[in-house]
């Protein structure tokens, strides 16, 4: 068997580089899929490799580890094709794990796609992006050869196996990726028991978050506090820096990010309250001794760790007010305990800490969004809210759930079950309720009737409006107040 040499490295060539040359680009990129076995795979991917090292688009680095340059890689086409083509489940799982890879190590600056501005990216954001833009690229394709073929009814259609293949797997693919990079580490992934696993309430405090304010989430007990850390914020919508997140679980503050949830004794249905801690310098110019308000004297400094500890200990006493407002008070009193204690058993001082915290936080917003709109730029989002809020990206989602097929609603629909709500769409049922009452309201621009999954997917954004009574949210307090209104004069 041709295949039977041994495979090329930099180190030790025994074949010659015209050898090379026809044994990748003649043999292995023009044999058919079917006929690809894990062990051809394996050769594949060590001259894939050593001709991507030669021509500098990978660059070796110690212990044979690498850093991907660019993704103009030499046969990258053929190791996307052959996922999704590939019979033999064992080669598809070589095609992932390879392109896992890829993306782990890439250093690509640019994308070189029609993905936007990349300059806020970080490279591994900028290869999570190429490729989940190739996954959707492929599925639009079949989508397309659906729709020239097919007239959408109530009854399952034919689709060739092939598109179904390349749907199927593209999905799969990018719900790898979620898995990869917002679910946890590999370890955990690798030794997760069926019986530890998990399911936790997540509340969400944050001021400005979009619905749901209440989701679940799938962990296990040999996760980490900081894998569950990145799990959540892979699911807030708007995200925020992972080092604001404040998670508080039994009156406790979950701060030790290297501590797992076995350790730190969760039990499924645990609820998570989640809010959103400022840093000192959101509220307060350090530099000149003198906070909001005119506070007196030098700021003590203290970690961050002893912050925590104050604000779980004030938690004890004052239960209604939420973490960042006491983490405010301290900052008021240059983190005297006892004064801060003193200072929150007066209502009056409790209203004007809440007051200056609104006015610094709109500000702070003001400023970031002067900053944006001088640089041009777009703030970078979670790999879960991107494809989330990416228009294209999720009208092509929602076309998808119009093709009869289960098979294929059900890939949808799992990629959607592990995405935020699309805040495009939310903020049309958000802005419906001024202009509900009009005679020409029309319903069909919110709401899909004739496709029941798309339809499921409106009605939950719809039951964060009409479930009056369980909001405790500041900022949709009024909103709500008002639909309630009128449907009981309606």
């Amino acid at each position: 068997m041709i295949f039977n040499v041994i495979f090329p490295s930099a180190e030790c060539n025994i074949l010659n580089e015209e050898t090379i040359n026809y044994l990748f680009f003649d043999i292995l990129l023009k044999l058919d899929f079917k006929n690809y076995s894990q062990s051809i795979f394996h050769c594949f991917e060590a001259f894939f490799l050593y001709l991507n090292k030669k021509y500098q688009t990978i660059k070796p680095e110690v212990l044979d580890g690498y850093t991907v340059q660019t993704f103009e890689l030499i046969g990258l086409e053929f190791l996307w094709e052959l996922f999704i083509q590939s019979p033999d489940s064992k080669v598809t799982s070589s095609c992932t794990n390879l392109l896992i890879r890829l993306i782990r190590n890439s250093q690509a600056k640019s994308s070189n796609n029609l993905l936007g501005d990349d300059s806020e990216l970080s490279p591994l954001q900028i290869a999570q992006n190429f490729f989940i833009d190739l996954a959707v690229r492929t599925i639009d394709q079949s989508y397309k050869r659906i729709e020239q073929q097919q007239q959408f009814g109530h009854q399952e259609i034919d689709i060739a196996q092939e598109d179904q293949n390349r749907i199927s797997r593209s999905f799969d693919f990018i719900l790898k990726l979620i898995e990869e990079f917002e679910g946890g580490s590999k370890k955990s992934q690798n030794n997760n028991n069926p019986a530890d696993q998990l399911v936790l309430t997540i509340d969400n405090k944050i001021q400005g978050a979009l619905p749901p304010k209440r989701f679940s989430v799938n962990a296990y007990k040999n996760m980490t506090v900081g894998e569950l850390r990145k799990l959540i914020l892979s699911k807030l919508n708007p995200p925020i820096p992972m080092d604001e997140l404040m998670m508080f679980t039994k009156g406790g503050i979950l701060d030790n990010d290297k501590q797992t949830l076995g350790e730190k004794k969760f039990t499924t249905n645990q609820t998570i309250m989640c809010s959103q801690q400022k840093r000192i310098d959101d509220f307060f110019d350090v530099t000149d001794g003198q906070g909001v308000s005119g506070m007196i004297g030098p700021q003590k400094e203290v970690s961050e760790r002893e912050i925590n500890e104050k604000v779980n200990d004030l938690l004890g006493i004052f239960a209604f007010l939420q973490p960042p407002l006491l983490k405010y008070a301290l900052q008021k009193k240059n983190y005297n305990f006892e004064d801060t204690v003193v200072a929150l058993l007066e209502e009056t001082n409790v209203a004007i800490y809440t007051q200056e915290m609104e006015e610094a936080e709109k500000e702070e917003r003001r400023k970031k969004l002067n900053a944006a709109g001088k640089s041009g730029k777009v703030t970078s989002r979670s790999l879960s809210a991107t494809l989330a809020n990416k228009s294209e990206y999720f009208e092509l989602f929602l076309n998808l759930l119009k093709i009869p097929k289960t098979d294929i609603q059900s890939k949808v629909w799992a990629l959607l079950s592990n995405l935020p709500l699309n805040a495009t769409l939310y903020e049309k049922f958000n802005n419906f309720i001024p202009v509900i009452l009009e005679a020409d309201f029309n319903w069909k621009e919110l709401i899909d009737s004739e496709n029941s999954a798309r339809l499921l997917y409106s009605l939950q954004i719809m039951n964060t409006f009409i479930a009056c009574g369980i909001f405790d949210e500041k900022e949709q307090e009024a909103e709500v107040n008002t639909f309630c209104k009128r449907r009981k004069y309606s």
